[in-house]
């Protein structure tokens, strides 16, 4: 039996195979004003800025899933080579009022229509949607030096941190297409309210994610953040976060469903980032913690990641260095509670949370651990580059993997879905490269290309047929 993973797989996670498309996203409530440029229109107390973010891509894959299909055939046709085409166009608006030298109102509009031409890695395709992206307001209210407060409500981006847990709030793919792309990010509704003392801010937020229609998992969140910089590289932050509802159907062990097992769920999460050293001040420690539990259905569960990094701004090509390991707990098959770690809405590019290249599209960030190398590197004024290793292990042997679904390999609409686990923990090693050439201010051209290749466990799970998956893209962004 397996079961959907609503707003995760078909939306952050799908963004990892290709990349970040260097899109700009419509200012969320409370930042800072929009730069002048040719789409800015200002008057007496007040500023306009049109935005328009597009994109084209065509990406292939060669042994999809690793080719599991020769050791497990699905009861529907599945080629595991394929190639297809997504784009999107997001135009949008932000509006601010300053009423007084201390009270200011703004607010936005953007919308998204996105197409997929061919079937993508997930055999859905030839098919798209025009939908609402944004549509948000609030007041800004400066009380005093250094002091202010900021009210919104709408759909608008919200992220905690890094994005470990919080911060894909839209969902792609399926019948809104551009899977890859994943160009919607915010939040069907929220409700912010933020408070500034000096370095100290204050949140308090409601969260309700804009899912896809055929995989709503009718999750709404609401919690408490606190955050502290002390400079713009070095702050420390804490975040509670409860789930208020949800149909979502976790799994405490292989084939026993929890209807509703992430509603009640509580989470504390930690975070913080700082450069120790004067003398080296490229140097930068980073950290997430998160502790889930919930009363109702027994679970404890922990994640997060310990990273290293360096920026050798000193050397050609100003060469940025860095290491994370990275540990998402599983469910220990031995015990009544369950350890399943639960990502939430994590944001899961190779630049972000996601377990792999290609492997990021089958791994969620539950019952996984690895080790995460990393280097960017500046070729010229326009041109860039970045390289990412992970080497991927199972937390838990013969234990779920896929966000705590249960039996060896099973198939939904044709695709390979891992579900119970293996039975010797090492999953695969995965390559990540990506080029970007920076054509004009506004336009960016970007390639890219993955190579995932299956550890033990998963040659073991598939009988040895497991082979190399390969995949590869180019696109093309526009971004005013």
């Amino acid at each position: 039996m397996t079961t959907a993973v609503p707003g995760l797989r078909r939306t952050s996670i799908a963004a990892a195979v290709c990349g970040v498309v260097l899109a700009v996203a419509l200012p969320a409530a409370g930042a800072q004003e929009p730069p002048a440029g040719p789409l800015l229109f200002t008057g007496d107390g007040w500023r306009l800025k049109l935005g328009l973010d597009a994109a084209v891509q065509t990406a292939g894959e060669i042994d999809s899933w690793w080719n599991l299909t020769d050791a497990f055939p699905p009861p529907t046709p599945f080629d595991p080579d394929r190639s297809w085409t997504e784009g999107y166009v997001k135009p949008s608006a932000r509006l601010d009022i300053e009423a007084t030298s201390a009270l200011a109102f703004y607010g936005g509009l953007a919308a998204v229509a996105s197409y997929t031409w061919g079937k993508d890695a997930f055999d859905a395709g030839d098919t798209g949607a025009v939908t609402v992206e944004n549509a948000y307001g609030g007041l800004r209210l400066a009380a005093g030096p250094n002091i202010g407060f900021d009210v919104s409500a709408g759909m608008q981006d919200y992220m905690i941190g890094s994005g470990i847990l919080i911060q894909m709030g839209g969902g792609n793919g399926y019948e809104h297409g551009a899977l890859l792309l994943s160009p919607r990010t915010a939040w069907d509704m929220t409700a912010i309210a933020r408070e500034r003392f000096g370095g100290l801010t204050l949140e308090q937020f409601y969260l309700d994610p804009s899912e896809l229609e055929s995989g709503d998992s009718l999750t709404e969140l609401a919690g408490l953040h606190a955050r502290y910089d002390w400079s713009a590289e070095d702050y420390a932050g804490l975040a509670y976060i409860h789930v208020l509802k949800s149909d979502y159907p976790a799994l405490a062990a292989p084939l026993v469903i929890i209807p509703g097992g992430r509603e009640g769920m509580n989470v504390l999460h930690g975070y913080g980032r700082a450069t120790p050293l004067a003398d080296l001040p490229g140097l930068w420690l980073a950290g997430d913690l998160a502790y889930e539990w919930n009363e109702r259905i027994d679970q404890q569960a922990w994640g997060g990641q310990a990273e290293i990094g360096y920026a050798a701004t000193g050397l050609r090509f100003m060469p940025v260095f860095s290491y994370a390991f990275r540990y998402f707990s599983g469910d220990d098959p031995s015990t009544s509670v369950n350890e399943r770690f639960d990502s939430l809405f994590y944001e899961g590019s190779p630049t972000g949370w996601a377990t792999g290249g290609n492997a990021s599209l089958a791994f969620y960030n539950s019952n996984v651990m690895a080790h995460r190398f990393g280097v960017d590197v500046t070729l010229s004024e326009r041109d860039f580059a970045r390289a990412r290793y992970w080497h991927v292990r199972a937390v838990q042997e013969n234990s779920p993997i896929q966000f705590g679904q249960g039996a060896e390999v099973e198939f939904e609409n044709g695709t390979p879905i891992i579900i119970a686990g293996v039975q010797t923990p090492h999953l695969s090693d995965d390559f990540y490269l990506e080029y970007t050439r920076v054509l004009t201010a506004n336009l960016f051209l970007t390639a890219g290309g993955a190579l995932s290749i299956p550890g033990a466990g998963l040659r073991g799970a598939a009988r040895g047929l497991a082979e190399d998956w390969w995949g590869g893209y180019v696109n093309l962004t526009v971004n005013y």
